[in-house]
């Protein structure tokens, strides 16, 4: 990271390198990344790729039953993709946000405006259903958007 210029110095960037949240070595041979339709059972973690708007839905939607702050520790988009979005949830069950790094921007044809969200799998279900609670705000937006 510090080669290509994204950190001032060797060691910011190995700050954010081991700071990072990983697998545990030797306890996972690979991941899978596919459709949800591809997979016969729900996977541990699933990822969300939208625009800003959209994961603002998502994060109201996750934190709909108790309010407060949410604590997103992502890296800046350094480790976005691998560490805060995949890692973190799987790890510690918990949803993170990323804005993705140069290198997932580089390799994907993701959109310059969109962020990814990943969540655990066992948090879809409230996810849907507080979704469903907020469509009267989400209506709200939608027709002031459709004015500009």
């Amino acid at each position: 990271k510090f080669g290509v210029g994204l950190f001032e110095t060797e060691e910011a960037s190995a700050e954010t390198i081991l700071k990072a949240t990983y697998l545990e070595k030797g306890k996972s041979r690979a991941a899978l990344i596919a459709p949800l339709p591809i997979f016969d059972e729900t996977p541990p973690v699933v990822i969300f790729t939208a625009n800003s708007e959209q994961v603002m839905w998502l994060l109201y939607a996750l934190n709909y039953e108790k309010g407060g702050k949410m604590n997103l520790p992502q890296s800046g988009g350094a480790l976005g993709g691998c560490s805060d979005i995949t890692a973190f949830p799987l790890l510690k069950g918990k949803p993170n946000i990323t804005f993705l790094g140069l290198g997932c921007r580089m390799k994907s044809a993701i959109d310059r405006c969109d962020l990814m969200l990943g969540v655990p799998a066992d948090h879809l279900h409230k996810i849907h259903a507080h979704i469903l609670d907020m469509s009267k705000p989400i209506a709200v937006l939608a027709k002031q958007s459709s004015r500009n």
